[in-house]
């Protein structure tokens, strides 16, 4: 063996060692780009949805929790559309300040008050499923939290698909934690949406 074969396997895997650091370097570089790319969609996603068309709606829809914010919105479309019907997801039991029994709105003409079964989106779009037997409802204004609107709008369209269903974000003035919070809980609850039947609890 000359000199040469013998230097051969050692000049190789001298190579191989400074390779390395390049192939690190494109691999953070790929991983990185595509963590950009992932929470830039999210960003856009939760944080700036388009909004829904209250024109010509037959009902408005404020799911759970009916904040006073989200309520003060709904009255606002009433007002400025006309229509009078509202529905409210409320909570279970009487006690709890969002129940039925503790809002004023629930004992106004028009309003009906309800708690969905399951207690989710989902339990949500199977009770406009049930308003929609006894009432004629062709397009519904649904209102909820800004970083919400997004999973709501698929939850909606693949569980109510005979209702236009037009969501409205409402700004309920979330500070940094919540919005983490919300990144994180929505992306998860997205995925849950996705990989289970409208009439399942989980969602």
């Amino acid at each position: 063996m000359n000199a040469a074969s013998a230097t051969q396997p050692s000049e190789t895997r001298r190579r191989s060692r400074r390779s390395w650091p390049v192939r690190l370097r494109r691999a953070v570089l790929v991983v990185g780009t595509a963590l950009a790319v992932a929470v830039g969609g999210m960003v856009v996603v939760y944080c700036f949805p388009p909004s829904g068309d209250p024109t010509d709606a037959d009902l408005v829809y404020v799911i759970g929790p009916a904040t006073g914010t989200r309520m003060d919105v709904a009255q606002s479309i009433i007002h400025s559309t006309g229509r009078e019907d509202l529905l409210i997801s409320v909570s279970a039991g009487n006690t709890t300040k969002l129940a039925a029994a503790q809002m004023p709105a629930c004992s106004e003409p028009h309003v009906i008050c309800e708690h969905p079964i399951p207690s989710t989106t989902k339990g949500e779009a199977l009770l406009l499923n049930e308003y929609a037997k006894t009432h004629e409802v062709h397009k519904v204004v649904v209102l909820t939290v800004t970083p919400h609107v997004a999973r709501t709008r698929y939850i909606f369209a693949r569980c109510s698909p005979d209702i236009d269903v037009q969501v409205i974000p409402v700004d309920e003035h979330l500070r940094f934690e919540d919005w983490v919070h919300q990144f994180a809980y929505q992306t998860g609850a997205f995925v849950k949406a996705i990989a289970t039947p409208c009439a399942s609890d989980d969602g």
